[in-house]
């Protein structure tokens, strides 16, 4: 998995994790 598509899903589940509150 390249370096890029990790810190994507990393900012994805940040994102949702942030709605979620």
């Amino acid at each position: 998995m390249p370096p890029e598509m990790k810190r994507l899903s990393e900012d994805v589940n940040a994102t949702k994790r942030l709605a979620k509150s």
